[in-house]
């Protein structure tokens, strides 16, 4: 009955190990696994057998450091986009910060207006990529495209007169939960680029479990670009 217990306890152990070692590629970062090893008090062996874990979880990366001689090239680690996402980031509350300063300095119209032009840049930066003639089915699976690109993992339906395009993940929901104008500006930006009507059906920030458009079949072609619509 005592091995279940002590490997349990290993488990914890080589689970302590990785995050020591994460925090000492956040603090110090490039380290290779010499340095590691003399600072956490282990072998180097040992230290490579986490380190090839942290590799495979897609947690830490490995490129070449200095020469060693003799033609051989010393690894150094350091983190991953993954790696870093592991630790807290103050962005959203950063963002909601200045925004509210914005409000409290310009008014709310400052608020809508720096929204927009951020919609409006997003919308420009989107259609550059788009091939000329697009569809409006075609257009949908591009915007759905660009947004899956921008993490909100974005995908599309069809059902009678309308498209749908749902979005199951919100990466400004701290944000938008204190500003409406993110998510206004997000449908003006959708009905921009697409020329027919959206409509909000859920959203995120209000309580839904996901955010979710309902498009028209029938729009126009887009309108070339301009000031972006409230």
């Amino acid at each position: 009955m005592t091995l279940p217990l002590v490997s349990h306890q290993s488990a914890q152990q080589s689970e302590r190990t990785r995050d020591r070692l994460l925090l000492l590629l956040k603090e110090r970062g490039m380290q290779c696994a010499a340095q590691l090893s003399e600072q956490l008090g282990l072998t180097q062996q040992g230290v490579r057998r986490h380190l090839l874990r942290l590799t495979e979880d897609g947690l830490i990366e490995a490129s070449p450091g200095k020469p060693l001689g003799r033609g051989r090239v010393q690894q150094v680690y350091r983190l991953t986009e993954q790696g870093e996402a592991r630790f807290p980031k103050s962005y959203p509350s950063l963002c909601v910060d200045i925004l509210e300063h914005l409000q409290a300095e310009y008014g709310s119209d400052a608020v809508e207006r720096v929204i927009s032009a951020r919609a409006q840049t997003a919308a420009q930066r989107m259609q550059t990529e788009w091939a000329p003639g697009l569809s409006l089915a075609e257009r949908i699976e591009a915007v759905a495209h660009g947004f899956r690109e921008a993490g909100y993992d974005s995908y599309t339906e069809e059902s009678g007169e309308f498209y749908y395009l749902t979005h199951r993940n919100c990466p400004h929901l701290t944000v938008a939960r204190q500003f409406m104008e993110l998510c206004q500006s997000e449908r003006a930006m959708i009905e921009h680029l697409l020329g027919t009507e959206v409509r909000s059906e859920t959203r995120a920030a209000t309580g839904a479990c996901d955010c979710r458009y309902r498009i028209r079949k029938d729009g126009a072609a887009p309108a070339p670009m301009g000031r972006m619509p409230h």
